[in-house]
């Protein structure tokens, strides 16, 4: 993991007005749910579907299948009341 997170401050410096919409966020998010950095997860899910909604709007499939993720993510700590949200 210490690799990852070197990417990932990597990419924190880039703001995300300015972020390709693919940066890469959608897959750090997926990486630190496997391992069970699940704050780490939704922070990076909810970076990516800020830029999807900027950028293809809010009903746009790719970011209901980031909304998707970050359900998960919940779902898998437990959290059941904010998968339903």
């Amino acid at each position: 993991m210490p690799r990852i997170d070197a990417v990932a401050k990597h990419i924190k410096h880039i703001g995300v007005g300015d972020m390709n919409i693919d940066d890469g966020s959608t897959s750090l998010g997926a990486v630190y749910a496997r391992h069970g950095r699940y704050n780490d997860s939704l922070e990076w899910y909810d970076r990516a579907l800020t830029g999807y909604e900027n950028a293809l709007g809010v009903g746009h499939p790719t970011a209901l299948t980031t909304i998707h993720s970050m359900a998960s993510v919940f779902y898998d700590q437990g959290e059941y009341g904010k998968v339903l949200e």
